[in-house]
């Protein structure tokens, strides 16, 4: 079902022509915290862990216990631009 939704949303942006900014991030959380885009800003979690997410999909969301957990991603150059933008799905 993920990737049905991302084929739409490739699909709609390409029709409508809209033109997407090269992501300097992709976390998909497919069972792990490796960056999907070019730039392999891979992150690493601490104190938390991989789960299914609300769909029941496995190792697709990360849980945190609300005490000490966090998703670390490298302090690169690139992702602290003033148009760098961050949205959770």
């Amino acid at each position: 079902m993920k990737r049905f939704v991302q084929f739409l949303l490739l699909f709609f942006a390409v029709i409508t022509g809209l033109q997407a900014q090269t992501p300097v991030a992709s976390y998909t959380f497919s069972g792990n915290t490796k960056d999907g885009s070019a730039f392999k800003n891979e992150a690493s979690v601490n104190g938390a862990s991989l789960t299914a997410d609300r769909f029941g999909w496995a190792n697709s969301a990360i849980s945190f216990d609300g005490k000490q957990g966090a998703v670390t991603a490298p302090n690169a150059a690139h992702l602290q631009s003033a148009s760098t933008t961050i949205s959770f799905g």
